[in-house]
Protein backbone atom coordinates (compact mmCIF):
# COMPACT_ATOMS: atom_id res chain seq x y z
CA UNK A 1 0.00 0.00 0.00
CA UNK A 2 2.94 2.35 0.76
CA UNK A 3 3.85 2.17 -3.29
CA UNK A 4 0.40 3.11 -4.04
CA UNK A 5 0.75 6.07 -1.65
CA UNK A 6 3.29 7.64 -2.68
CA UNK A 7 2.98 7.06 -6.35
CA UNK A 8 -0.45 8.88 -5.87
CA UNK A 9 1.77 11.53 -3.90
CA UNK A 10 3.71 11.65 -7.22
CA UNK A 11 0.73 11.85 -9.30
CA UNK A 12 0.84 9.16 -11.47
CA UNK A 13 -2.51 8.50 -13.04
CA UNK A 14 -3.19 5.14 -12.44
CA UNK A 15 -2.08 4.77 -8.92
CA UNK A 16 -4.44 7.63 -8.12
CA UNK A 17 -7.62 5.65 -9.40
CA UNK A 18 -6.79 2.67 -7.76
CA UNK A 19 -5.62 3.95 -4.59
CA UNK A 20 -8.19 6.51 -4.57
CA UNK A 21 -10.81 3.75 -5.24
CA UNK A 22 -9.61 1.48 -2.37
CA UNK A 23 -9.15 4.53 0.30
CA UNK A 24 -12.54 5.57 -0.34
CA UNK A 25 -14.93 2.73 -0.98
CA UNK A 26 -13.12 0.69 1.54
CA UNK A 27 -11.33 2.75 3.45
CA UNK A 28 -12.05 2.63 7.37
CA UNK A 29 -11.86 6.04 8.81
CA UNK A 30 -13.18 9.31 7.62
CA UNK A 31 -9.04 10.39 6.49
CA UNK A 32 -8.59 7.46 4.64
CA UNK A 33 -12.50 8.35 2.73
CA UNK A 34 -11.35 11.84 2.11
CA UNK A 35 -7.74 11.29 0.84
CA UNK A 36 -9.39 8.76 -1.21
CA UNK A 37 -12.06 11.17 -2.92
CA UNK A 38 -9.32 13.43 -3.29
CA UNK A 39 -7.09 11.17 -5.28
CA UNK A 40 -10.47 10.22 -7.28
CA UNK A 41 -11.02 13.98 -8.02
CA UNK A 42 -7.05 14.55 -9.42
CA UNK A 43 -7.31 11.63 -11.36
CA UNK A 44 -11.57 12.27 -12.72
CA UNK A 45 -9.78 15.65 -13.83
CA UNK A 46 -6.82 13.97 -15.38
CA UNK A 47 -9.61 12.04 -17.41
CA UNK A 48 -9.52 9.06 -15.88
CA UNK A 49 -12.71 7.30 -16.81
CA UNK A 50 -13.30 5.25 -13.92
CA UNK A 51 -12.25 8.27 -11.52
CA UNK A 52 -14.97 10.03 -13.41
CA UNK A 53 -17.56 7.61 -13.01
CA UNK A 54 -16.76 6.89 -9.36
CA UNK A 55 -17.01 11.50 -8.78
CA UNK A 56 -20.16 10.75 -10.35
CA UNK A 57 -21.17 7.87 -7.47
CA UNK A 58 -19.54 10.53 -4.74
CA UNK A 59 -21.00 13.90 -5.63
CA UNK A 60 -25.10 11.95 -6.28
CA UNK A 61 -24.50 10.88 -2.65
CA UNK A 62 -22.23 13.69 -1.31
CA UNK A 63 -19.17 12.93 1.44
CA UNK A 64 -17.57 15.38 3.61
CA UNK A 65 -16.85 18.46 1.88
CA UNK A 66 -17.72 17.03 -1.44
CA UNK A 67 -21.44 17.82 -0.74
CA UNK A 68 -24.09 15.98 -2.55
CA UNK A 69 -24.43 18.19 -5.91
CA UNK A 70 -26.82 16.59 -9.22
CA UNK A 71 -25.36 19.37 -11.13
CA UNK A 72 -21.34 17.81 -10.51
CA UNK A 73 -22.94 13.87 -10.46
CA UNK A 74 -24.06 14.78 -13.92
CA UNK A 75 -21.05 16.56 -15.14
CA UNK A 76 -18.51 13.38 -14.15
CA UNK A 77 -21.27 10.45 -14.97
CA UNK A 78 -21.33 12.62 -18.44
CA UNK A 79 -17.41 12.85 -18.77
CA UNK A 80 -16.94 9.43 -18.34
CA UNK A 81 -19.89 7.59 -19.99
CA UNK A 82 -18.83 10.05 -23.36
CA UNK A 83 -15.53 7.85 -23.32
CA UNK A 84 -18.00 4.44 -22.93
CA UNK A 85 -17.42 3.90 -19.44
CA UNK A 86 -20.80 1.14 -19.14
CA UNK A 87 -21.88 1.62 -15.85
CA UNK A 88 -21.51 5.73 -16.44
CA UNK A 89 -23.61 5.35 -19.55
CA UNK A 90 -26.27 2.96 -17.21
CA UNK A 91 -26.50 5.89 -14.93
CA UNK A 92 -27.35 8.48 -17.40
CA UNK A 93 -29.93 5.91 -18.97
CA UNK A 94 -31.93 5.40 -15.86
CA UNK A 95 -31.58 9.26 -14.99
CA UNK A 96 -33.18 10.27 -18.26
CA UNK A 97 -35.60 7.66 -18.07
CA UNK A 98 -36.62 8.52 -14.49
CA UNK A 99 -36.32 11.85 -14.17
CA UNK A 100 -33.71 12.09 -11.74
CA UNK A 101 -30.37 13.62 -11.10
CA UNK A 102 -32.55 17.13 -11.46
CA UNK A 103 -32.75 15.90 -14.96
CA UNK A 104 -35.95 15.84 -16.82
CA UNK A 105 -37.44 12.31 -18.65
CA UNK A 106 -36.09 12.56 -21.98
CA UNK A 107 -36.35 9.80 -24.14
CA UNK A 108 -33.93 10.82 -26.75
CA UNK A 109 -31.22 11.11 -23.89
CA UNK A 110 -32.15 8.07 -23.14
CA UNK A 111 -32.06 6.32 -26.69
CA UNK A 112 -28.66 8.21 -27.08
CA UNK A 113 -27.28 6.37 -23.63
CA UNK A 114 -28.45 3.12 -24.23
CA UNK A 115 -26.68 3.25 -27.68
CA UNK A 116 -23.64 4.23 -26.22
CA UNK A 117 -23.59 1.82 -23.63
CA UNK A 118 -24.27 -0.99 -26.41
CA UNK A 119 -21.13 0.29 -28.15
CA UNK A 120 -19.01 0.30 -25.56
CA UNK A 121 -20.46 -3.50 -24.40
CA UNK A 122 -19.87 -4.34 -28.14
CA UNK A 123 -16.25 -2.96 -28.19
CA UNK A 124 -15.55 -5.01 -24.60
CA UNK A 125 -16.99 -8.34 -26.07
CA UNK A 126 -15.27 -7.24 -29.16
CA UNK A 127 -11.79 -7.16 -27.71
CA UNK A 128 -12.59 -10.30 -25.29
CA UNK A 129 -12.83 -12.26 -27.87
CA UNK A 130 -10.25 -11.67 -30.03
CA UNK A 131 -8.38 -11.99 -27.38
CA UNK A 132 -9.59 -15.56 -27.28
CA UNK A 133 -8.26 -16.50 -30.44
Amino acid sequence: MRLFRESADAGHLKALTIYGHLLYFRGISPLDKGQGAKYLLDAAKQGDVKAQYQMGCIYEDGYGHLLKSNEHAVRWFVRSAEQGHPLACRRMVKACSNGELGLAVNPDQCHYWEQKARRSLEHVNGLNLSLNH
